[in-house]
């Protein structure tokens, strides 16, 4: 009986606690829809009811595109997390070149790099030369990984370099993210992969997002039949791992 009355109060305290961090979470997917939001509308307020030169629309029209980028974003991770949570999210495995993809993450990503005061430093590194870097997986999933992980990197790093790229380790390719960041403190590493909630929960959030990126992420690797783990530390910085299984395709 009392087992079973301890049981009860363990599954009663968790209940609790997921009905807490959903609702924080509803909380902070509200304002974060709000603010792209806002942006598309206030934008386009101006541009429809203001005398405006044509250079000052153009400028405003580019707001509004990257607004809705930062709104199709949040929609995409509410979607996931919904897929995964239904068990309804599908794997496609096709052939393609990681070398050609991290080529495209490195292209994308260093823009925004160079547009951070100061600037940050984004390096690439690649395990293999292009022909045999060919992989059998699912090459939207691990770009949509990247880019959580880079896209983290590149907001809690004020100064220094992200690295990223893999190696083959026998049977498995093993990706990582590197930076010279803020760092995780040991307290929060249960966070990092909780859904719903982030690192910084109990600070002033000066760091915006909705907290699903590494959750999605850690899902997305065991569905490729891979692990996720990561090492910290507070002022130094992080790397984050992550091994797919290694399926090569004949050239």
């Amino acid at each position: 009986m009392k087992n079973t009355q301890a049981e009860l109060i363990v599954a009663k305290e968790k209940a609790e606690e997921a009905d807490l961090l959903k609702s924080r979470f509803l909380a902070n997917i509200s304002h974060e829809l709000r603010t792209p939001l806002n942006g598309i509308l206030g934008f386009s307020d101006i541009i429809q009811f203001s005398d405006v030169p044509e250079e000052k629309c153009r400028h405003y029209a580019s707001l509004i595109k990257k607004s809705g980028e930062q709104l199709l974003l949040i929609i995409d991770d509410v979607l996931d997390i919904s897929k995964i949570e239904a068990d309804q999210l599908v794997i496609h495995n096709e052939a393609f070149n990681v070398n050609h993809m991290l080529d495209d993450l490195y292209s994308l990503f260093k823009v925004q790099f160079d547009m951070k005061e100061p600037p940050v430093n984004l390096a690439l590194v690649k395990g293999l030369d292009d022909i045999d870097s060919f992989l059998y997986s699912d090459e939207h999933r691990i770009r949509q990984i990247f880019n959580n992980m880079v896209g983290n990197a590149l907001k809690f790093t004020h100064e220094g370099t992200v690295e990223f790229g893999y190696s083959l380790n026998d049977e498995y390719m093993d990706f990582y993210v590197r930076d010279t960041g803020i760092g995780i403190p040991e307290e929060k590493f249960d966070c990092v992969f909780g859904r719903f909630r982030q690192v910084n929960d109990c600070s002033t959030r000066k760091y915006k997002g909705t907290g699903l990126g590494m959750s999605i992420s850690k899902s997305l690797v065991e569905l490729l039949g891979g692990e996720i783990r990561f090492k910290s530390e507070v002022d130094v910085g992080t790397t984050f791992y992550f091994s797919i299984p290694y399926v090569p395709v004949p050239v």
